[in-house]
C-alpha cells in the first residue's frame, strides 16, 4: 500500500484525534463507532468508548467524529448522525448528551449533522451544524454534565461564525 492510500483510509476510519498530557492519543474509530485510546509506544489500542455497535444508547455512536479532551480527562465527542455532542468522563464507557440529541432538526435544541466543537474560555461550547449552515452556541448552566449542563444561547458571534462558514463552504 503506498502512503496516499493509507491516508485515504485514515480519512475514512478516523474523523476525529486528541491527545492528552501523557502522550496517549485517542482516535475516534468512525467505522467501527468507537473511541480507541492508543498509549505510548502500544502496539494495540484500548476502547474508551463506544464499540457497542452502532446506534444511540448512552454506550454507541453512529459516527464519532471530532472530539476534545480536557485537563480532567473527559472527553467531548461529536456523534454526528446522532446529531448530538456527548462527553465520556474519565474511566467511563458511558456517555452523557450534552448538547443536541433531540433527533436531527433545526430548532435552537437540536442539530443537523454536527461537525466541529470547540470551547471559549468560560466554557461555552460551539458546534458546527453543517445542515442547518450555523455555529450553535450552548452555554454552560453550571449543572453537573449528568444532567445535560449546556442550554442554547444565541448570540452575535455565533452568527457571525455561521456567516462566516457559509463563506468558506461555498468557496
Amino acid at each position: 500500500m503506498n502512503g496516499i492510500d493509507e491516508i485515504d483510509i485514515l480519512n475514512e476510519v478516523a474523523r476525529g484525534v486528541a491527545v492528552d498530557e501523557d502522550g496517549s492519543v485517542y482516535v475516534a474509530d468512525s467505522s467501527n463507532n468507537r473511541i480507541v485510546k492508543w498509549m505510548v509506544n502500544a502496539t494495540k489500542g484500548v476502547v474508551v468508548a463506544g464499540g457497542t455497535g452502532i446506534g444511540n444508547r448512552t454506550d454507541q455512536f453512529n459516527i464519532p467524529g471530532d472530539m476534545i479532551r480536557d485537563k480532567s480527562g473527559t472527553l467531548y465527542v461529536v456523534d454526528i448522525r446522532n446529531h448530538r455532542i456527548v462527553c465520556v468522563p474519565a474511566g467511563a464507557r458511558n456517555s452523557i448528551t450534552i448538547a443536541g440529541g433531540y433527533g436531527q432538526g433545526n430548532a435552537s435544541s437540536q442539530l443537523d449533522t454536527p461537525i466541529y466543537l470547540a470551547f471559549d474560555n468560560e466554557g461555552s461550547l460551539y458546534v458546527s451544524d453543517e445542515n442547518n449552515y450555523r455555529i450553535q452556541k450552548f452555554s454552560k448552566t453550571g449543572t453537573p454534565p449528568s444532567t445535560g449542563g449546556y442550554v442554547h444561547t444565541p448570540s452575535k458571534l455565533a452568527l457571525a461564525f455561521g456567516f462566516l462558514l457559509l463563506i468558506v463552504s461555498s468557496v
